[in-house]
């Protein structure tokens, strides 16, 4: 789905931190189930091929929000999921 807080960093490739992510004009509540969270940090997988994808953190433990240090880090995870992906699509796709 397009919708919600994740819907903005996997389909609108934008990397989000945020202390509270309740206050976001994107969500929409969590689904049944679902432990309530407030700090966020969500990156987009940016593949060259055709999927889509994000890494998210939630609760950050020693503090009430995620760091620049932290983004930068789960930023580098992503890409090398990113290119993981895309490696693996462009052998599969080579069958």
């Amino acid at each position: 789905s397009h919708r919600g807080v994740l819907g903005q960093v996997t389909h609108g490739g934008r990397t989000l931190r945020l202390r509270d992510l309740t206050a976001h004009q994107a969500f929409t509540g969590y689904p049944p189930g679902h432990p309530p969270m407030r700090s966020l940090l969500a990156v987009p997988i940016r593949c060259a091929g055709p999927f889509r994808g994000n890494l998210y953190l939630a609760e950050r433990d020693e503090a009430d929000e995620f760091s620049t240090f932290d983004q930068q880090s789960l930023e580098r995870f992503a890409t090398q999921t990113a290119i993981a992906i895309d490696n693996l699509y462009l052998r599969d796709g080579s069958r």
